[in-house]
């Protein structure tokens, strides 16, 4: 069962890394084209990215933190 669950993780990890850089590629290919505002929007991207990873993160940690008496 543990084998399964590392398998599982690394796949879905590796997904997840696979659709940020093709999601960056095309940020990128949209920034050549208008470079100001492209810019804006990708560094919201960058952050609304980052706050996603945050609270999923903090979502794990409280979820472990309730069985813990």
């Amino acid at each position: 069962a543990t084998l399964a669950m590392a398998l599982g993780t690394a796949l879905t990890t590796g997904a997840i890394a696979v659709a940020a850089v093709y999601a960056k590629d095309v940020a990128r290919r949209f920034s050549e084209k208008k470079a100001l505002s492209a810019n804006r929007f990708l560094r919201a991207l960058e952050l609304l990215a980052a706050l996603g990873v945050l609270l999923l993160g903090l979502g794990l940690v409280s979820g472990a933190l309730v069985g813990v008496t």
